[in-house]
C-alpha cells in the first residue's frame, strides 16, 4: 500500500494508494487476474483525478480568501490613515493655539488685533468695538500715533467687556459681527486645515 501526503498551508490532504497483492496469473492468463489490474488502474487514475481536482479547487479558495484578505487590509490602513491625519491636524492646531496663548499679552499685540479686526470691516459703517477692559486700558498707555483707533477717520465706539477674552476683540457694524478672539481664531484655523 502507497501513501501520498500533499501540504498547503494549513491543510494536509492524505490518500492510500493500494497495490494489488502479486498475482501470478496461471498457465492461460487467467482473465481475473487482468480485469483486477485494470479495475486497480482505473481506480487509481480516478484516485489522482479527484486528488488533483482536489488541490486545485482548494488553490482557488485560497487565492480568493488572500485577495479578499489584502482588500480588508488596504481599506483598513486607508482609514487608519484618515483617522491619524485628522487627529494630527487636532494635534497640531491645539499646539499652535497653546503657544499663542503663552504668550504674553502686550499692549502691540492687543493693538495688532484691533488693527486686524477693524481693516476686515473696511467701508462699513455704525462700528462698535468690545475689548476686555485690560486690553482697552493697554490701548489707552500706547502713544497717540501707535493707538488703532486714533489712526481711523470713522467714529467708533468702544465697549470695555469682560466677557471678550483678553487679546481679542469683537467688532459688530453695519456689515456685521467679526469675532477676532483667540478662541474664535482657533477654530478657523481648524475648520480651514480640515477642508
Amino acid at each position: 500500500m502507497s501513501h501520498l501526503s500533499i501540504c498547503l498551508p494549513g491543510r494536509v490532504i492524505q490518500a492510500q494508494i493500494s497495490t494489488p497483492a502479486s498475482v501470478t496469473p496461471g498457465p492461460d492468463g487467467d482473465p481475473s487476474d487482468q480485469r483486477e489490474k485494470a479495475a486497480y488502474e482505473k481506480g487509481r487514475t480516478e484516485a489522482e483525478r479527484a486528488l488533483r481536482e482536489q488541490i486545485i479547487a482548494q488553490r482557488v479558495e485560497m487565492g480568493e480568501a488572500a485577495q479578499t484578505l489584502l482588500t480588508t487590509l488596504r481599506e483598513a490602513r486607508a482609514e487608519v490613515v484618515r483617522q491619524a491625519e485628522k487627529q494630527l491636524i487636532d494635534l497640531a492646531v491645539e499646539v499652535a493655539s497653546r503657544m499663542v496663548s503663552a504668550l504674553p499679552i502686550d499692549s502691540a499685540r492687543v493693538a495688532a488685533n484691533v488693527r486686524e479686526a477693524l481693516g476686515a470691516c473696511e467701508g462699513a459703517s455704525e462700528i462698535t468695538l468690545q475689548l476686555h477692559p485690560q486690553d482697552l486700558e493697554l490701548l489707552e498707555q500706547l502713544p497717540k500715533p501707535d493707538r488703532p483707533l486714533d489712526s481711523v477717520s470713522r467714529e467708533i465706539r468702544v465697549i470695555s467687556s469682560s466677557s471678550i477674552q483678553r487679546g481679542g476683540c469683537v467688532v459688530a457694524s453695519s456689515a456685521g459681527v467679526l469675532d477676532n478672539q483667540p478662541d474664535a481664531k482657533r477654530r478657523a484655523v481648524a475648520k480651514a486645515v480640515a477642508e
